[in-house]
């Protein structure tokens, strides 16, 4: 299985704890065919929550 790693950078600080990050990736290497899996790893003990994921090509993608 191929994997594509990106390292979140905060972007906006919404106040009240609430922050955006955002990541750029290149999945052209990726086979075609596939369905997009999320994995969000911490290196640390403090407990994240994720509120909504989002993606944005900058190609049209076909089914």
């Amino acid at each position: 299985m191929e994997r594509t790693t990106a390292t979140l950078v905060e972007t906006i600080d919404q106040g009240s704890g609430r922050k955006t990050f955002a990541a750029t990736v290149d999945v052209s290497g990726q086979p075609s065919g596939t369905s997009v899996k999320w994995r969000f790893k911490t290196f640390n003990n403090v407990g994240q929550k994720l509120h909504k994921i989002g993606i944005q090509a900058d190609v049209q993608l076909t089914v």
